[in-house]
């Protein structure tokens, strides 16, 4: 994940904002989202200024999804920067007031189902959305990695227990045949 900067060269305003792969294709995603009325301010500067008064570079990357909000924090703060978090980039979704009678006769065919909008699914990314999800899957494997190593530690314990008692044995086998001579 890559935080990311935007300077408008006009006016010397930063702003801030996080990509998942790329910075650049995640700036592109706002520059076509100027044509959508959204109310903020990084799209009033994009219509007043143009995109081509608009830098883009990165100012870190990390996989580390803590670490990713604090460079966000002190990229803010060293640039007095605007964040993008939360900036939506796509349109505004149109709300259809729906009739609050939907019950069928066996008579009406199924025509009021074409006038309303298809919805498209939602498809699952594989990634877990939660932070605390992934901080107790971190914790839980943090704990059997140091399970591990106890484990380890008392096999080698029980090993190092197991040679003093072989060398004591050898050792009084040896004193035992010395006074036998």
């Amino acid at each position: 994940m890559i935080v990311f900067t935007v300077q408008n060269s006009i006016t010397q305003q930063y702003y801030v904002g996080i990509a998942t792969e790329c910075s650049s294709s995640r700036w592109q995603k706002f520059v076509a989202a100027t044509a959508y009325n959204i109310e903020a301010a990084i799209y009033d500067d994009l219509k007043q200024y143009g995109t081509k008064n608009f830098q883009v570079s990165d100012y870190a990357e990390t996989s580390d999804r803590e670490e990713l909000g604090e460079l966000l924090r002190e990229a803010i703060i060293e640039f007095n920067a605007s964040s993008l978090q939360g900036i939506k980039t796509t349109p505004p979704v149109q709300i259809v007031a729906s009739n609050k009678s939907n019950k069928k006769t066996p008579t009406q065919k199924s025509s009021s189902l074409s006038s309303e909008p298809v919805k498209a699914e939602k498809i699952a990314s594989g990634r877990t959305s939660s932070s605390k999800k992934e901080k107790s899957i971190r914790e839980a494997i943090a704990k059997e990695k140091a399970e591990r190593e106890q484990e380890k530690l008392a096999k080698i314990a029980d090993e190092a227990d197991e040679m003093k008692a072989i060398m004591a044995r050898l050792d009084a086998r040896s004193a035992t045949t010395k006074s036998r001579r």
